[in-house]
């Protein structure tokens, strides 16, 4: 089973040097919503760790990492999916239910997507 690793300084350059995707989720210790969160990305990490890295970047903690991805990030929580140069970022979902963002499936249908926009444009097929 694999759980989702800390993200640390050399994060930047694992992602440079990446053979798979990456989950980035940036949370907070003091982040009630990251909290919530969390059981998803480490179910996330468990189901889906041998087709890519999930890390779990503190940006208090990890403020130098949290800094360089500034851009990509609009505050905590925050996930973020690396691959090949591209990148995908969830969003707050437009639907009625406030806490669809936290479910699973959400989260699954968001990797899914992803993958697979990266697997056609590669002409791969996804290891899902």
């Amino acid at each position: 089973m694999n759980q989702p690793m800390e993200a640390t300084g050399g994060l930047i350059s694992d992602l440079a040097e990446a053979e798979k995707p990456f989950l980035v989720f940036f949370k907070s210790e003091y982040c009630d919503y990251c909290k919530a969160l969390e059981p998803a990305i480490a179910v996330i990490s468990s189901r889906y760790g041998e087709t890519i890295g999930v890390y779990l970047l503190d940006v208090d903690v990890n403020e130098d990492a949290a800094n360089a991805f500034k851009d990509y990030t609009d505050g905590v929580p925050s996930v973020v999916l690396f691959f090949g140069g591209n990148f995908a970022v969830l969003k707050d979902p437009e639907a009625p239910d406030p806490y669809m963002w936290y479910r699973l499936s959400y989260l699954e249908d968001f990797i899914k997507a992803f993958l697979e926009d990266i697997y056609e444009a590669n002409e791969q097929k996804p290891n899902l």
